[in-house]
């Protein structure tokens, strides 16, 4: 991985970057405004920082789609690594890291007009049999991707069926589990560690030697690497479970 950030002008795969935005946050990455450079639309590119680095293992490309009426939400896959959990795994990091670069921006104005623009040019037109061959992919790759997500939703449920019942915070998406110090527990796809305290989270001072401070919060590192299990936290390629807030002391009643 590059240890610069990629500057105005620079290429990444398909898309032409432009400007980068001030309220990325380090630990997502950095965000550029950029352009398709066949199709010329608007899109949000997200790169990560060389001081906090983490970098796809699979390469997807998908197509998110929100419809008012009737209401759904689809995710429409144009090419995929494989039919592997693993590959799904990093599928959903996708779309979490994404949503997290999203969180960064969805305020601002500027951003919101970028993303209404229409494509600077229109696209060129396939050739009649380079067209029927593109559109036997996308079918083909939707085919696969809709058994893929009926696969990992089958052998997710039971998971997420015995899940606690306190377990009712979420990041980015994703169940959090929390982590007693007191006692032994067992680690429960993970999820980017918050920049800020999960709401219930003890805040420091932690307890010296078992927990460490991150982000203005108490955190458990677990002996696994990324990629993390899920309902856990993923940090600069390690795991992390959040300290609960230890709960009230009783106090009993004078009669």
């Amino acid at each position: 991985m590059s240890d610069t950030t990629p500057r105005e002008g620079s290429r990444l795969g398909p898309y032409l970057l432009g400007r980068r935005h001030p309220d990325s946050d380090p630990a997502l990455g950095h965000i550029y405004e950029a352009h398709h450079t066949e199709t010329g639309a608007p899109a949000l590119v997200l790169v990560p920082d060389p001081a906090t680095p983490w970098a796809p293992r699979a390469s997807w490309s998908v197509r998110a789609l929100s419809e008012v009426s009737p209401p759904f939400l689809a995710v429409e896959v144009d090419r995929t690594p494989g039919a592997t959990t693993q590959a799904l795994h990093e599928l959903t990091l996708l779309h979490m890291r994404l949503s997290g670069a999203m969180a960064c921006v969805e305020d601002r104005e500027d951003t919101a007009t970028f993303l209404s623009r229409a494509p600077r040019a229109a696209p060129r037109p396939l050739p009649r049999c380079r067209a029927l061959s593109v559109g036997l992919a996308v079918l083909g790759g939707m085919a696969l991707g809709v058994g893929l997500l009926l696969l990992w939703l089958q052998s997710h449920s039971p998971t997420v069926a015995a899940l606690d019942s306190r377990t009712v915070q979420t990041v980015a998406g994703e169940p959090v589990n929390w982590v007693d110090v007191a006692a032994d527990t067992q680690p429960g796809i993970g999820y980017p560690l918050p920049s800020t305290p999960i709401k219930g989270q003890q805040k420091p001072p932690c307890l010296e030697g078992t927990a460490v401070e991150i982000n203005g919060g108490c955190w458990v590192q677990l002996k696994q690497d990324a990629p993390c299990p899920r309902s856990t936290a993923e940090y600069q390629g390690k795991c992390y479970m959040p300290v609960r807030n230890p709960p009230p002391e009783p106090r009993s009643l004078q009669p």
